[in-house]
């Protein structure tokens, strides 16, 4: 009965999560990552995803389409692009700090499309209040870090050099794919 009960729970974890492997079996090699966002891991939503759910509800914010549109442009969707302006997103890497990206990775390249999408949104629309860096003296003795104002979109030379990628025309563009998104930020996989 007990070995049976051993077979099931094997199965069962094996199931719910395939990259656990027996004891007696060597582990496989796992794929390197989809360039593609996966949202949807075992049923549970991701961190990252709920906090791009949570910009998405903010006016003046762009879905996911539209960040894989402008790092088709800018990177060709190389989302591990280590370049000065890495990730998918071509980000500054100066920029990429300034606006919280630490909080993911210490490059672009190494954070997850979908945290690139969120210091994206942060650079054009949010801002970002820094927790260590202050303008005077009297700030940080006062605890009041300061907060870095939004860059807007035309900071990417992709948008504002490709009319099609100004958000207003994106929108007008791909008015169902907007609507679609702004309901719900999960996309599939591939």
């Amino acid at each position: 009965m007990f070995a049976r009960l051993g077979f099931v729970a094997c199965l069962t974890l094996s199931i719910v999560h395939p990259h656990v492997a027996h004891a007696e079996e060597a582990p496989t090699p796992t794929s390197p990552p989809n360039t593609t966002p996966v949202v949807r891991e075992m049923g549970l939503m991701r961190e990252d995803v709920l906090a791009l759910q949570a910009q998405m509800k903010t006016k003046g914010t762009m879905p996911p389409a539209y960040w894989r549109d402008v790092a088709q442009c800018e990177t060709s969707q190389n989302w591990q692009d280590k370049g000065k302006w890495g990730g998918g997103l071509g980000i500054a890497t100066t920029t990429w700090r300034g606006f919280g990206g630490y909080e993911f990775a210490r490059h672009p390249s190494q954070a997850t499309p979908v945290e690139q999408m969120i210091v994206a949104n942060r650079i054009a629309v949010f801002g970002h209040q820094t927790k260590r860096e202050y303008l005077t003296l009297d700030d940080k003795l006062n605890n009041r870090p300061f907060f870095r104002p939004r860059a807007g979109f035309f900071g990417w030379g992709c948008i504002a050099n490709n009319r099609y990628l100004h958000p207003k025309n994106w929108r007008d563009n791909n008015r169902k794919l907007w609507r679609q998104s702004k309901k719900n930020v999960l996309f599939p996989h591939g």
